[in-house]
């Protein structure tokens, strides 16, 4: 486990954030944020079209009862990040027909 040291108006957020009753601990204030970080890392990184294609893909799939069993998250998110990365560099190579291979 890490141990970070937070400042006074972040741990004022985290505060304020729980006291809305929308998180039940601080670790779900943390997780949240990191949780947005890494979309918008990857939404600045492979672009919001696929990531939204991605989300769209996946509501398909589990409305017609396709889904899988995720029993080690952190592997499950660096898959699911790894393949949107290489989606996003096919789909530039696509538009971008002057880009090297």
């Amino acid at each position: 486990m890490r141990q970070i040291a937070l400042t006074a108006d972040q741990a004022q957020l985290i505060d304020e954030r729980m006291r809305t009753g929308a998180y039940g601990s601080e670790q779900e204030v943390i997780d949240d944020a990191l949780a947005r970080l890494v979309k918008d890392d990857l939404e600045n990184e492979v672009g919001i079209e696929s990531v939204r294609a991605a989300i769209q893909r996946g509501t398909e799939e589990l409305r017609a009862g396709q889904s899988v069993e995720v029993t080690d998250e952190e592997a499950f998110v660096r898959d699911v990040v790894n393949g949107a990365k290489e989606r996003g560099k096919r789909a530039r190579g696509q538009r971008e027909p002057n880009a090297p291979s």
